[in-house]
């Protein structure tokens, strides 16, 4: 069964890299890609139910609450997302909801603390010695002011698999 967890683990890290680099050259990544994130993480959540997997669960029992906690996790932000903000992205708040779905709350919650310090410090470094020093030049590639934040969620979710879920 270990293999299995690092097979999907590596799948997983695989998908978020691609979507990283898309995302990172373009502030945007396909709908197509999107949806196999999403698809991707309830079929993993689902083997680990099947499988009577609960390292992630809040509770000892094998049901579905460590991924619908995780889920719950994300959700805020996915609201946020799909309200239209300028905060994150559609695909950001998505890509969450598949992470939450994977790792349950506890991992999800380091991830997205991990992902948003990370761009926070980004953020600001990159205001500061963006054009001429002015904030809003500093993301200005056709898309507003827009930091792409997969390559983040990205940074944390390698952090926490590799580095502290070992």
């Amino acid at each position: 069964m270990l293999k299995i967890e690092i097979l999907k683990k590596t799948v997983f890290t695989v998908y978020l890299v691609l979507g990283a680099v898309s995302d990172a050259r373009r502030k945007s990544v396909p709908l197509w890609w999107v949806i196999t994130g999403l698809v991707m993480a309830v079929v993993f959540a689902a083997g680990s139910h099947m499988a009577g997997r609960t390292d992630n669960a809040v509770s000892a029992d094998t049901g579905w609450g460590s991924p619908i906690l995780g889920a719950a996790t994300a959700f805020p932000f996915a609201a946020l997302s799909l309200a239209g903000g300028k905060w994150f992205g559609r695909a950001d708040g998505f890509v969450m909801l598949s992470i939450g779905l994977i790792t349950g709350p506890l991992a999800a919650a380091g991830i997205f603390a991990i992902a948003f310090t990370a761009a926070a410090v980004f953020g600001t470094a990159a205001s500061k010695i963006g054009p001429e020093h002015d904030p809003e030049a500093a993301f200005d590639n056709g898309r507003g002011n827009m930091i792409p934040f997969i390559p983040f969620l990205t940074v944390g979710w390698i952090v926490e698999m590799v580095l502290i879920n070992v």
